[in-house]
């Protein structure tokens, strides 16, 4: 029983020594993000997961177990059960835990944010559901939008508008880390890059201090994505014309581009042309049926005239 004692107790330590060395985090630019609430409230799910394995694994004599050995050895159950080493408490396993979540956790910007205006949480959608070949700049753009996704994700969360959600310095010099990075990939030639930096600069939190500079600044990058024939640059360039976001409203601008759009591939755009086509020649035909009842008419008219003219003179 001293061997079967020794030997739970060897193993628990090895298991203890184990969970700890999985939980050293990772040194990538997530770690910029991955303190304070923004995690925690990020990534409680992995935290009750990983805590119940941890338990699961620390757990050495079962019910079942105590049984027999109390039946075969009565004597010496008081002992095996003093010497099996108790398993830590789950509040001072927490903290470490708040690491593993901030390693594993993968960006994504699908979460729907109400705080948001719609052409831009769309925007977000086609940039990851719309493939657009970029020559560089994509590694760095990969990076940004990590970060950049997790501020996005804690946004959406909030019952609140955008700019009631406050985060602390550290958080803040994070993401403008994030937007320069983003900047750079823009700068080479990266049109996505370009657009998620667009968003930021007419919503306002972007890079630029003045915000009338701040709406120039996102016009300049949408057009110039825009002008490399990116699909999605173009379609948010035509809700920007409809709608008079960040320009003035402009029905031709905003049909030109839409237009475009469908041109190099984007689907929801060639569907809105199409519509558009359809309610144009539908108008045109009820505009020649008028005219042709119109003209019936009038003929209708003439001849009735003509008859009560010949019924005075008869």
């Amino acid at each position: 029983m001293s061997e079967l004692t020794a030997h739970k107790v060897t193993a628990h330590k090895a298991t203890t020594h184990q969970v700890t060395e999985s939980i050293v985090p990772s040194a990538d630019l997530n770690t910029h993000v991955g303190t304070s609430q923004l995690n925690a409230s990020l990534n409680k799910p992995e935290e009750v997961s990983i805590g119940a394995e941890y338990h699961q694994a620390n757990i050495f004599v079962t019910d079942s177990e105590s049984r027999a050995i109390q039946s075969a050895m009565p004597d010496t159950v008081t002992e095996l059960q003093a010497n099996v080493v108790p398993p830590e408490s789950e509040s001072s396993i927490k903290p470490e835990l708040t690491k593993v979540a901030q390693s594993i956790t993968k960006p994504t910007s699908s979460v729907k944010n109400t705080s948001m205006p719609e052409m831009f949480t769309q925007l977000l959608v086609e940039l990851d559901e719309i493939a657009v070949p970029q020559p560089t700049g994509d590694v760095q753009y990969q990076q940004a939008r990590k970060v950049l996704d997790q501020f996005e994700q804690h946004i959406a969360k909030q019952n609140k508008s955008r700019r009631q959600v406050i985060f602390s310095n550290d958080h803040n010099t994070a993401k403008n880390k994030a937007l320069l990075i983003l900047q750079a990939a823009a700068e080479d030639g990266n049109t996505a890059a370009m657009l998620r930096l667009a968003m930021y600069e007419l919503l306002g939190e972007g890079l630029t201090a003045d915000s009338d500079n701040q709406k120039k600044s996102g016009i300049d990058w949408v057009n110039q994505a825009a002008s490399k024939n990116d699909s999605r640059a173009q379609r948010l360039l035509s809700k920007m014309y409809y709608q008079g976001v960040g320009v003035s409203q402009d029905i031709d601008s905003g049909k030109y581009w839409l237009e475009q759009a469908a041109d190099n591939g984007h689907a929801e755009a060639a569907n809105l042309v199409k519509q558009w086509q359809q309610a144009e020649m539908l108008l045109t035909t009820q505009k020649q049926e008028q005219h042709s009842t119109k003209r019936y008419q009038m003929l209708i008219g003439a001849i009735i005239a003509v008859a009560l003219l010949i019924i005075v003179i008869i």
